[in-house]
């Protein structure tokens, strides 16, 4: 190599390295910022995410012809189930079709955050035991046998101050409860599509904070699907003798 050559490549091969050092030093700059910032809007989402505070509790009459409810639905237990075909089918107590069998509660709920709610889903956490059914669809399941876990608001939306009204029923002989979890969750989008999941402790007027979910968290806690599978292959295989 021509010695009058070595300074120029050293020059060169000197400013691709401090070039390269300079690029990655940037780039590292520029994900450490993207990394704050991302980590600053999920802190500010949490701070001003949407919550359902029970601000009124209390027992009420199982049907006045004045009360008006967001939402209401009754909490039950499955009879008997049973394969037909290739359906899973449910028998409901069907007591719950007179009110004087019945005992409600009305729960009031204010949003105390600061994001708008789109919609809110109560659905059963106990899916292949008990049946949340929304009350002007009890006729309807308990003819068909078929089995409900979900109930959604009629109100929306629900403004940060503003409230929803709840109705839950049970049957006056069989008031469920479960000690250890939440029989009933709750789920809320906001304005910005962003899922959020509280539990309520039913028959309790007890809830707790809200929590981000995702959507496919969402969807799988209210898809019953699984369950009549797997209720099906039991009673297929109790059927056969297994």
């Amino acid at each position: 190599m021509e010695q009058w050559l070595i300074p120029i490549i050293s020059s060169v091969l000197g400013g691709l390295v401090g070039g390269l050092f300079t690029y990655f030093g940037v780039r590292l700059t520029l994900n450490h910022q993207d990394e704050q910032k991302r980590k600053e809007n999920l802190r500010k989402q949490y701070d001003e995410r949407p919550r359902l505070e029970i601000t009124n509790f209390k027992s009420i009459k199982p049907f006045s012809s004045r009360a008006k409810f967001d939402c209401d639905f009754i909490l039950t237990r499955y009879g008997d189930v049973c394969l037909e075909g290739e359906h899973v089918l449910f028998s409901y107590n069907e007591k719950i079709l007179d009110t004087k069998n019945l005992c409600c509660v009305e729960y009031k709920f204010t949003n105390t955050g600061k994001t708008e709610i789109e919609d809110v889903c109560f659905t059963s956490n106990q899916k292949e035991l008990i049946s949340l059914l929304p009350i002007n669809e009890t006729e309807f399941h308990i003819f068909h046998k078929l089995p409900e876990c979900e109930a959604w608001t009629n109100k929306r939306p629900i403004k940060p101050g503003e409230t929803l009204t709840l109705r839950v029923c049970y049957l006056s002989d069989e008031i469920i409860s479960f000690y250890l979890s939440a029989l009933v969750s709750i789920h809320l989008k906001d304005i910005y599509g962003v899922f959020w999941h509280q539990p309520l402790f039913c028959p309790k007027g007890e809830t707790d904070n809200s929590s981000k979910e995702s959507y496919e968290t969402f969807k799988k806690e209210k898809d019953i699907k699984p369950t009549l599978e797997f209720l099906k292959k039991m009673l297929v295989s109790k059927q056969k003798g297994e």
